[in-house]
């Protein structure tokens, strides 16, 4: 019992609210999602297999090993969103993913020599929808009919994206 009063007191100390620990929770996975979408563009050939791949390293390292992570993520959004005070928190969230596919997008398109007729920034905020929208996931636990449909609205996003050789 010691050990988990110290736990406690430790985690209080560093810690002093509930709201300032459940932002670190949130800092801590757009941290993750950040490595992991710069660990996957490193072996990205075209803009379409690159972005498929992201895709594909995000859901290996983050659901596969822990289908209930989404389903976390979602209740620590919701909870920023009810909180009072914590609304910017969601906010910051999803700004910041919205930053790194955009970033993304930009390193992967010039990794390819094209252009995009589409600015990343929308991609970015599509892309993030996309994924959003397979929360049904989270009913169903079916990975394999998530799978096929992240990467067919990843395919449907870049042919929007219209690629052209950089000239």
């Amino acid at each position: 019992m010691p050990e988990v009063l110290n736990s406690v007191l430790g985690v209080h100390y560093v810690f002093p609210s509930k709201e300032l620990l459940l932002r670190a929770v949130h800092e801590d996975v757009v941290f993750e999602r950040s490595r992991i979408l710069q660990d996957a563009a490193g072996f990205a050939a075209d803009l379409g297999s690159g972005m498929i791949e992201g895709a594909r390293t995000a859901c290996t390292k983050l659901i596969e090993p822990d289908p209930g992570q989404p389903l976390r993520q979602y209740e620590l959004t919701v909870w920023a969103l009810r909180a009072a005070g914590m609304a910017e928190l969601a906010r910051w969230q999803y700004e910041r993913c919205i930053e790194l596919l955009t970033a993304y997008w930009e390193q992967l398109a010039a990794r390819a020599q094209v252009t995009l007729a589409v600015p990343t920034g929308v991609l970015a905020r599509l892309q993030l929808a996309g994924a959003d929208g397979c929360c049904w996931y989270l009913a169903t636990r079916d990975l394999d009919r998530t799978v096929a449909d992240r990467d067919a609205h990843i395919r449907h996003l870049v042919r929007y994206a219209d690629p052209q050789p950089a000239g």
